[in-house]
């Protein structure tokens, strides 16, 4: 099975876990793919998204969560399968 690269960003506020994850679709318009890892926390280029989309907020575990977040956004109903699904909509061309 090929190893797939996954995308290491640096983030602006380091008060935050040291590496978060993005657990959502992808997003290409905003540069987010699923599985993209953040060193230091949100990254800053996406504050501006982040104030309109609790959904976008929440899909950015750390990395210890990982697990425990996939089975979540695999549950209807749960809190995580919803934010993704929010942002499913996002990356349809809905607001965030």
């Amino acid at each position: 099975m090929a190893s797939r690269k996954k995308k290491v960003h640096e983030a602006s506020n380091h008060n935050q876990p040291s590496t978060l994850i993005y657990c959502g679709p992808n997003l290409p318009k905003l540069g987010l793919n699923h599985g993209n890892a953040f060193i230091g926390g949100m990254p800053a280029h996406l504050q501006e998204q982040f104030a309109g989309s609790q959904a976008l907020q929440q899909l950015f575990v750390p990395a210890e969560k990982l697990d425990e977040t996939l089975k979540e956004i695999t549950k209807a109903g749960s809190s995580y399968h919803v934010w993704f699904q929010e942002a499913l909509q996002i990356s349809k061309g809905g607001v965030a």
